[in-house]
């Protein structure tokens, strides 16, 4: 491999560490506190109320399987 190669390759590693880190970073600023994901759930009192709070759920369940790379 030429040296121009290798540059080119650590340039691209470093770039996707830093798109990964933006999007961690990114996610974790999103996230409610605990306080708050307990409380949505403890209000939870109609069937309409469990469905919505049960696709937000299983909306955050597929995107981290989906993104867990297992």
């Amino acid at each position: 491999m030429t040296e121009q190669e290798l540059e080119n390759i650590r340039l691209l590693a470093e770039a996707s560490n830093a798109h990964y880190a933006a999007r961690d970073a990114a996610i974790l600023e999103a996230l409610p506190s605990w306080a708050q994901v307990e409380t949505a759930c403890d209000n939870i009192s109609t069937l309409a109320e469990a469905k919505a709070f049960l696709k937000k759920l299983s909306r955050v369940v597929y995107w981290l399987a989906k993104n867990s790379g297992a």
